[in-house]
């Protein structure tokens, strides 16, 4: 819930008026007045559906800039999860979470979701090959993630998907061999700065070549 109103305050609203928002727009719909269980199934997957096209959308210009950031990391591991550029990390949240408002799923349901959304973000990020096996194109696994942050060119702009690859395998970006793993991670074509204050400018500097 404090996510939830956190970028409702972002947003520049007050959290009380944000609630009565969300409230209105809850009585309208048809959602609301499903079982939460089935809401919170929904939430998940319309989540990562939405999820998966705010992905490629910061996979190009100008976004991509921002989101160059968490691809910069050299060597995957959990810790890359939190490599984000906070602008890139509000607008992603801002940009899943909101369309479910409007579609009216209650708050509680939305805010029992988004930790196991975060969960798995860092347990995709994790440095494992772990493909899960039969369920490998049932539940995003680190493998598949893996093949996402490769610098390889085999691997360049698959797997956007955070918790179901069937999104990936609709839109034909799934890529997942059985036969070997990427080996190198980072960026493919550019070079971002070291530093903090280096990568929070990145995004408004220039830059030799990007997607």
């Amino acid at each position: 819930m404090t996510l939830i109103l956190g970028i409702a305050a972002a947003l520049g609203g007050h959290p009380h008026d944000f609630r009565g928002f969300a409230q209105a727009l809850q009585a309208r719909s048809p959602i609301a007045l499903q079982p939460r269980w089935l809401q919170g199934i929904e939430a998940l997957l319309l989540a990562d559906l939405v999820g998966y096209w705010v992905h490629r959308l910061f996979h190009r210009r100008p976004l991509w800039r921002f989101h160059a950031i968490h691809h910069s990391a050299q060597t995957l591991d959990w810790l890359a999860a939190t490599r984000l550029h906070p602008v890139n990390d509000m607008l992603n949240r801002a940009l899943t979470i909101l369309p479910l408002l409007f579609l009216g799923f209650q708050l509680d349901v939305l805010a029992s979701v988004t930790p196991l959304l975060t969960f798995w973000a860092i347990f995709i990020h994790a440095d494992l090959d772990w493909d899960l096996g039969p369920l490998r194109l049932v539940v995003v696994s680190p493998r598949f993630h893996r093949w996402h942050h490769t610098s390889e060119e085999e691997g360049l702009d698959r797997n956007f998907a955070g918790l179901f690859p069937v999104i990936d395998v609709i839109f034909g970006t799934c890529h997942m061999p059985r036969d070997r793993v990427p080996r190198r991670f980072g960026l493919h074509n550019e070079t971002v700065p070291a530093g903090l204050i280096g990568q929070l400018a990145y995004p408004f500097t220039g830059s030799r070549r990007a997607p």
